[in-house]
Formats: C-alpha cells, sequence, structure tokens
C-alpha cells in the first residue's frame, strides 16, 4: 500500500507542476508626473515577454493631476488600450519603451477610450494620448493641466508585489510532503 502512495504522489509532482503556470503578478506603480502623481498596481496574467490588452487582468490607479484625482478601478469604471510592443513584463518588472520608433501607447482611461479625461498614459515617440511624445502622462478633469513626465529607454514602470496562485515549486514541495506522511500512515491504520 506504501508503494501506491509512493505512485500517486509521484503522479502528482509529474503532472501538476509542469502544468501549473507562475500565476497572475501585480506591479506595483508609484511614481511622481509633473506636479501630480500616479499611485496603485496593474495586475497581469503572469506573462513575460511583450504584453498585448488580453494580458492586463486587473489594475487600479489612483491618480492626481495637482489638482484633482480619481481612481482607475479596473474594468468596473476604466478601460485599457495598448497600441504596439512597447509593453513588456519580466516575472518582476513591468517595462515600456519610450524610444520605440513607433506610435505605442498603453492607455488606462475612464470613462472610454478617447475621452479627453481620466487617464494615465505612457506614449512612445509619435504621441498619441495627449501629443507629448516620450512620456508619462496623466490628467483628471478638463479644467485640468496634464501632467508630464518626459523618459527615454525601454523603463520601468512597475515593479512586481505578490503572485496570485502557486509556484510550481509549491506545487512540488507540497507533493514531496504528502511522501513524508507515509511512515504515519501505518500507524494510523495498522498496516
Amino acid at each position: 500500500m506504501q508503494k501506491s502512495l509512493w505512485v500517486v504522489t509521484l503522479l502528482f509532482v509529474a503532472i501538476a507542476a509542469p502544468l501549473a503556470r507562475a500565476g497572475d503578478i501585480s506591479y506595483n506603480v508609484n511614481f511622481t508626473v509633473g506636479a501630480g502623481s500616479v499611485n496603485g498596481f496593474i495586475q497581469t496574467n503572469g506573462a513575460v515577454g511583450t504584453l498585448s490588452v488580453g494580458d492586463i487582468v486587473s489594475w487600479n490607479l489612483l491618480l492626481n493631476d495637482g489638482v484633482s484625482t480619481f481612481d482607475l478601478m479596473g474594468t468596473s469604471n476604466s478601460v485599457v488600450d495598448i497600441v504596439g510592443t512597447s509593453l513588456s513584463a519580466t516575472a518582476t518588472d513591468l517595462f515600456f519603451n519610450f524610444s520605440n520608433a513607433t506610435g505605442d501607447v498603453v492607455d488606462f482611461q475612464n470613462p472610454f477610450i478617447h475621452s479627453g479625461i481620466n487617464f494615465l498614459c505612457f506614449e512612445g515617440t509619435a504621441g498619441g494620448c495627449s501629443g507629448n511624445p516620450s512620456s508619462i502622462n496623466l490628467l483628471v478633469n478638463l479644467e485640468d493641466t496634464i501632467q508630464v513626465l518626459p523618459e527615454q529607454g525601454n523603463q520601468i514602470v512597475g515593479i512586481a508585489g505578490t503572485s496570485e496562485t502557486p509556484e510550481p515549486s509549491s506545487l512540488l514541495l507540497f507533493g514531496t510532503s504528502l511522501l513524508g506522511l507515509a511512515p504515519f500512515r501505518r500507524k494510523l491504520f495498522g498496516r
């Protein structure tokens, strides 16, 4: 019977560990933009490399343009648009390439894209959100001034916080711990 426990445990480790993905990753966002700031997180599905809209799972970004504030709270009150290939991720950092020669843009906005208010936008060299190429831009009210932070190159725009699902190594540790319980099974059931 102990042999069957070994077989079950090994099957678990062999099948579950490779199937597990890294899980959702929340990247903390916290920087000053002109007279304003943005604080919060952008959550991805754990993909690494170039990201698209489908890889963005959620976000909560508190925008402050120096006069007014607005909280972009994921799909409950805002949308995201990604144009081009300048947004990328590693397991530890979220990047935007501000020097990309195309019209690349990442725009988090309320109530909809191109509404002209309540946005955080990363722009490549061609501009796109506010006409300020190679910059981070945010605005809350139409009456307020767009806050701009010029950038160059591939810059970190978020730093990983926590992973939402177990890493494969955690599953391996769990499976191995099952092996350690085998001797106690004998004592419990008298076999």
